[in-house]
């Protein structure tokens, strides 16, 4: 594997995984709804592997990769205590996985990544991901909200760091989902919002 440049968070690890990852439940549901039974999933920017696990019951296998060390540590160490030959993981970018792997999936997932890089970046794992499996699901923030819940969504962004809620300004800003897989050439063929807040789509060349 090529050497990955490590991302952290200040709440990677067991914040995320213990305080933040199960805040996620429904929206880790809906998404499962998605995924047909049987299907190959590659997971990206799985964080400690909660959405990995989830989707587990129903799929034939399943590959988490993130950019963070200590979330994917936390992950194969989840991993050891419930061990399943379904799931690996793996640090590393999503162009080292295209290049090194042969693999492909009938889903690849973004839960809550593509709001965290530029615009272009965005637009490249997109793309990058279509080449690499069937469909993608995209589960991010919608940009627009309910006041309150705004405000509270705009507090915990910009607490994550300053480059994090610059790009998270962006993506809102610019459309979100549907303004993003325009962009980046796919067609929208499902999606749903979930109390004014989660967009889900399910995307296609």
């Amino acid at each position: 594997m090529m050497n990955v440049k490590n991302k952290r968070h200040w709440y990677d690890g067991w914040i995320y995984d213990r305080l933040l990852a199960p805040n996620q439940k429904e929206s880790f549901n809906r998404i499962a709804n998605l995924i047909s039974e049987g299907a190959s999933v590659l997971d990206i920017g799985c964080g400690t592997g909660r959405l990995t696990y989830r989707l587990a019951g129903k799929c034939r296998s399943l590959t988490g990769i993130d950019l963070s060390y200590i979330n994917i540590a936390t992950a194969l160490t989840n991993l050891e205590d419930s061990f399943t030959d379904k799931i690996r993981f793996l640090h590393c970018s999503l162009d080292d996985f295209a290049f090194n792997n042969k693999d492909h999936f009938d889903f690849a997932i973004f839960s809550y990544v593509l709001h965290e890089v530029s615009i272009d970046e965005r637009v490249h794992l997109l793309r990058n991901a279509s080449k690499i499996s069937d469909r993608i699901v995209v589960a991010d923030h919608i940009p627009e909200t309910k006041l309150f819940a705004g405000i509270i969504r705009e507090i915990l962004e910009f607490f994550a760091g300053r480059d994090h809620y610059l790009s998270y300004r962006s993506y809102i800003n610019n459309g979100g989902i549907r303004k993003l897989a325009e962009t980046a050439g796919l067609k929208m063929t499902r999606e749903e919002i979930f109390r004014s807040h989660l967009h889900i789509a399910v995307l296609e060349k």
